[in-house]
């Protein structure tokens, strides 16, 4: 066979391989094109971005991993997580959790609020302190579908929003009367004794470190409450296809 002939053949037989290759590459550019239509469309955006709070979103993404973690949390507590009424309820309730949530990191960032890593790391170790092993723990991370790093940014921004919390709620002030105190002991022996007459109940002393511990952490959440819905009602928060709030 001749130097030309088997150049031909040569081709014959790459020609093939070489289609392929300009096919792949084809494919590869239509497909960057369509997905580079749709994010300048803004298709995909709008469909990952389910709220935007002054500015900031929150994603399809943040709500599925907070409605997952409830649903562990339930799971356990033996609540059907699979009832279509519960899954729609936990993912309204994720949806207002995180719009909080982004509000207060919002004020805190505002007021230069900032954790050390020191306090980070202390309260990791308190965390770590629940469980028997670090194979424990790491086993309820990925039963809550953290990995270490989410976890660590998580307690980063818990211990942020709390500093910033206690800045605005001054605790030392808040007081449990004894009035209180004994009303909602009595509430307690009440609810108890009418389930079952034979109840034992601890008496008013006896519980009365418990009831007021309670009251008063009540009390901070009802005015930690106040301060976001102040914060609420002077930002812009967009729900897909609504506008709750407009600042002014």
């Amino acid at each position: 066979m001749d130097q030309t002939s088997e150049q031909n053949n040569n081709v014959e037989q790459g020609g093939d391989g070489a289609s392929k290759v300009l096919w792949l590459v084809a494919v590869l550019i239509v497909i960057g094109l369509l997905v580079y239509v749709a994010y300048s469309s803004g298709f995909l955006t709008q469909r990952s971005v389910v709220a935007n709070v002054n500015g900031e979103s929150i994603t399809e993404q943040d709500v599925e991993q907070s409605v997952l973690r409830s649903m562990v949390a339930l799971e356990a507590q033996g609540y059907d997580t699979e009832d279509e009424e519960i899954k729609a309820d936990l993912r309204k309730q994720a949806l207002e959790v995180l719009i909080s949530q982004e509000l207060l990191v919002q004020a805190a960032e505002a007021e230069n609020v900032t954790v050390t890593s020191e306090e980070v790391e202390s309260q990791i170790e308190l965390v770590k302190g629940n469980y028997e092993s670090e194979d424990d723990f790491k086993a309820e991370l990925s039963r809550n579908n953290f990995t270490e790093t989410d976890f660590r940014s998580e307690i980063t921004l818990q211990l942020t929003v709390q500093k910033y919390l206690d800045m605005k709620v001054n605790s030392s002030q808040i007081v449990v009367s004894d009035q209180e105190i004994s009303n909602f002991y009595n509430q307690l022996v009440e609810q108890n004794t009418s389930v079952d007459e034979q109840a034992i109940v601890p008496t008013l002393e006896e519980a009365r470190d418990l009831i007021e511990s309670q009251l008063l952490q009540q009390k901070i959440a009802q005015q930690q409450s106040i301060v976001i819905e102040n914060l609420r009602s002077e930002a812009t928060i967009e729900i897909v296809g609504e506008t709750e709030t407009e600042s002014v």
